[in-house]
């Protein structure tokens, strides 16, 4: 399955399938990765998608929580303890785990306030095939992972002369276990050898993001206007 096949596949019911099957697993964190702009390595025009972008934005995975909260059932028997999960570098392998992160979270992270064009631009450029696997080359990925199964992404990057750490997401089924914080230690642990602050970003309307930052030793370095403009935050080494 190439790049493109996955960029378009559809988000209804439970797993993330080629079109024709459905999924709904959705959720989370998160990164708009605005302040860098990479080459897109596998662009579709929207008359060659499987999935228009009307679809999208009529199944539930695109729809506003009224509650503004989105509440995901775990069935006892895949419950994980934080301490059966270790957090690592990707390896080839880990692929395709790696870039369904990136599926089952963008959407709910930024459909109802970025839109789905946003959303599926997004997959597109940051979670193809092609950007990940040269991610995972360079060691700039981290997964936090049971056995095989990867539950959270990191990815972290140079740029500006930053460390930035510009993928955050975990598992919908997954979050709220201490994931996330687990790989952003692993993260500000390669900072502190390398003794640099760590930096990231996110879009000002996924307030969630800043929140989890703000927890987690993070300080704003500046703010925004508008729902899609970037908040960068500084974690000094200590």
């Amino acid at each position: 399955m190439t790049g493109c096949d996955i960029a378009l596949a559809e988000l209804i019911d439970g797993d993330l399938h080629p079109a024709g099957d459905r999924s709904d697993e959705v959720g989370e964190l998160g990164d708009a990765q605005s302040g860098r702009h990479r080459t897109s390595l596998c662009r579709v025009p929207v008359a060659d998608a499987r999935i228009s972008y009307e679809t999208m934005a009529l199944t539930d995975a695109w729809a506003p929580d009224p509650g503004g909260s989105r509440t995901f059932s775990v069935n006892d028997s895949d419950t994980l303890r934080l301490v059966d999960i270790t957090v690592r570098l990707a390896t080839a392998e880990d692929l395709v785990e790696v870039r369904y992160v990136g599926f089952a979270t963008w959407p709910p992270t930024y459909g109802a306030f970025a839109g789905p064009r946003f959303v599926v631009q997004g997959l597109d450029m940051y979670w193809s095939s092609e950007a990940i696997s040269a991610a995972i080359g360079r060691g700039d990925i981290y997964v936090a992972a049971d056995g095989e199964r990867v539950l959270g992404v990191s990815e972290v990057d140079h740029y500006e002369g930053r460390f930035v750490m510009w993928k955050l997401y975990v598992l919908p089924e997954h979050q709220h276990r201490g994931i996330g914080g687990r790989l952003v230690q692993a993260v500000a642990e390669r900072a502190e050898a390398q003794r640099e602050d760590l930096y990231t970003e996110y879009v000002a309307g996924n307030r969630p993001a800043g929140e989890f930052y703000l927890a987690h030793g993070f300080a704003p370095v500046n703010t925004a206007s508008s729902p899609l403009e970037s908040v960068w935050m500084r974690r000094p080494i200590s």
